[in-house]
């Protein structure tokens, strides 16, 4: 699903025709666009202007070095006051972009990071200001327990991300950056951004609600749909969280379109791209 696309049908009007006819007959109208090639040049790349135009490795990597340095030393203390020093706030940077989209365990990132529990929420809540990530709350509470950078390729030279080898955080993030790119900055078509998670297991880290309607994203780098990913996708389906008009795709890195119940589908991830 092309952002151009959505733009033009009502969201999700692609995953209800996806979910409504055969597999076969959707496959023999939809041709895949982008590879996994393509995802990972644009997680190494990002969108920052200034930055993600520059085809030289070493200059990119200079720009990004640059602009982490400016808004540490720079504009974070424009917005908090604090005395930690430049390398504390750009391994705190590190360790976030490892963790990303995964639930914040605030004693273990206090003590990786050697920032207390008191200043290290100002510190996040100045990164958010900044642009630097945005956070997700879960279906249970309005409060944030995860969050994702703004820009991905900021976040794989921080984590010194090589292309090659994909991981499952690779795909999610590459996903939420898509789509929350059209979401947040078309105003047609609002939506905001949670997580499902329960104490038993099952997760789907990627959830838009809008006015009418909930897509949950389950992204999965197997060749098709886990037992363990359908056992999260029913989890979600079957709660009540986001209401009853719920739809979930599970995004994998196979060539298969199957249809798993009236609102469940299994899909190559480039289908939602």
């Amino acid at each position: 699903m092309t952002l151009r696309e959505i733009r033009n049908e009502a969201f999700p009007r692609k995953i209800e025709i996806l979910l409504n006819e055969h597999p076969e007959k959707f496959c023999a109208k939809e041709s895949v666009h982008c590879s996994q090639t393509e995802m990972e040049r644009y997680l190494v790349f990002g969108g920052l202007p200034g930055i993600c135009f520059q085809r030289t490795s070493a200059l990119r990597q200079s720009r990004f070095r640059d602009h982490i340095n400016t808004i540490l030393s720079r504009d974070l203390r424009l917005i908090v006051q604090t005395t930690l020093d430049t390398v504390t706030l750009r391994n705190l940077l590190v360790t976030l972009a490892k963790k990303q989209g995964e639930p914040i365990q605030w004693s273990n990132l206090c003590r990786s990071t050697r920032i207390s529990r008191k200043t290290l929420p100002a510190i996040l809540s100045a990164f958010e200001a900044l642009f630097l990530i945005r956070w997700v709350s879960s279906h249970k509470t309005t409060k944030p327990v995860t969050y994702y950078f703004e820009d991905q390729g900021l976040a794989s030279y921080l984590t010194g991300y090589q292309p090659g080898s994909l991981q499952p955080g690779d795909l999610t993030r590459f996903i939420y950056a898509n789509f929350r790119a059209f979401f947040y900055y078309d105003l047609n078509y609002p939506a905001q951004v949670f997580e499902y998670r329960t104490r038993g297991g099952a997760c789907v880290p990627l959830v838009f609600q809008t006015e009418k309607t909930t897509l949950g994203i389950l992204p999965i780098i197997e060749k098709e749909a886990t037992r363990s990913a359908i056992l999260s996708a029913n989890s979600f389906l079957d709660s009540d969280a986001f209401g009853k008009n719920k739809r979930l795709a599970i995004a994998h890195t196979g060539d298969e379109t199957k249809v798993l119940a009236k609102n469940l589908i299994s899909l190559p991830w480039q289908k939602l791209i």
